[in-house]
């Protein structure tokens, strides 16, 4: 739901796509340091990196594979 309100937030921008990845992506990193107090910060620190990193792969695969791959998986891409 977040990804679709970002895209048509960021409807008349050029890189709507591109900031939508981004932005989702720190978003969901930056949720994860709710585990600060049942962790140590080097662990939450590299958890949130990881899940950053993963979302923004995954949902740039989603896209390129959208764009290019001929099929429609995600009408928005």
């Amino acid at each position: 739901m977040m990804i679709i309100t970002l895209i048509a937030g960021l409807a008349k921008n050029k890189y709507r796509l591109e900031w939508t990845i981004i932005i989702s992506s720190v978003i969901l990193g930056l949720m994860h340091f709710t585990n600060l107090g049942m962790q140590k910060f080097a662990a939450t620190l590299s958890q949130a990196t990881y899940a950053e990193l993963q979302d923004y792969c995954l949902l740039s695969y989603i896209c390129i594979l959208a764009k290019y791959g001929g099929t429609n998986v995600v009408p928005l891409c």
